[in-house]
């Protein structure tokens, strides 16, 4: 239940940013292991700050990961987004 409501926090907190058509990136570190990692970079409009996003998975609540998902092509105003949706899987 904590996930969860961490979760809509962080919605409620990013979608107000999703107006504008951002730049963003895509990498696959380990690539062909049984460990690959993506890795999206979101950049905004204009300059600001960053912030990094990783989701997981603790037993089996997809939550984490899921949410983080559902960023990985939000547009942003300003400021950048890294994103590792599935850290631990």
């Amino acid at each position: 239940m904590k996930h969860l409501l961490y979760g809509i926090l962080a919605l409620s907190l990013l979608l107000p940013l999703t107006q504008a058509r951002a730049q963003s990136t895509h990498s696959v570190f380990f690539e062909g292991s049984d460990y690959e990692l993506n890795i999206y970079r979101i950049k905004g409009r204009k300059p600001g700050k960053t912030l990094l996003l990783i989701g997981g998975i603790q037993g089996d609540e997809p939550g984490g990961y899921l949410s983080a998902d559902m960023y990985s092509d939000i547009a942003l105003e300003k400021g950048n987004l890294i994103i590792v949706p599935r850290a631990n899987l």
